[in-house]
């Protein structure tokens, strides 16, 4: 995951006060999670997610109404989950679009034996 810092944003939706792990402060943004494949040499994109936060009082940003049948709507309902499950379900989706795997590598922070558990469901 990355900060995707948006300092002078307002009103963009889904707006969230997110961590700077590295300047030690909050600031305005979102969190781009991606997902790739690579072969030791090369690195692929294959999807994403831009995290918002899922706590009320971080978002600053407004939601849009939800219309649960379209893809704009599932996109901020998975900005609002935890990374973790956001990362599983990323790596579900490549699995069910046939992008294949022998590993699954991430940062330390991810780890956590519920992660490797349902990492390892997937297969």
């Amino acid at each position: 995951d990355s900060l995707f810092a948006r300092p002078y944003a307002k009103k963009t939706e889904l707006l969230a006060r997110v961590y700077d792990h590295d300047k030690g402060v909050y600031v305005r943004g979102y969190r781009a999670l991606t997902l790739g494949w690579s072969d030791a040499n090369t690195f692929l994109p294959v999807n994403f997610a831009l995290m918002s936060s899922g706590k009320a009082e971080n978002q600053l940003g407004p939601c849009l109404k939800n219309d649960q049948r379209t893809l704009a709507s599932q996109r901020r309902n998975q900005a609002r989950t935890k990374m973790n499950e956001a990362a599983v379900d990323l790596v579900s989706q490549a699995l069910q679009n046939g992008v294949p795997a022998q590993y699954v590598l991430f940062d330390s922070w991810y780890s956590s034996p519920k992660m490797f558990d349902l990492i390892n469901q997937l297969g």
